[in-house]
């Protein structure tokens, strides 16, 4: 499982539900469709934390040329 956290410090707002907010929604959507999960806090400054399964299969470690 992969975590990717992504903030800012701004001031936050408010998601309501039935907001014209398309892209929290869609965010939302593209996230389920891997089989992931998004967390939003947006109290002070805004933060996502998405969460999705990672394959290694057919990944070589170390540095690529």
């Amino acid at each position: 499982m992969a975590t990717m956290v992504i903030s800012d410090d701004g001031t936050g707002f408010k998601a309501e539900k039935g907001s014209k907010r398309r892209g929290l929604g869609l965010v939302t959507r593209l996230v389920e469709q891997i089989r992931g999960t998004a967390a939003l806090d947006s109290d002070h400054g805004t933060i996502w934390t998405i969460k999705f399964p990672v394959n290694n299969a057919g990944i070589e470690s170390g540095p690529t040329a």
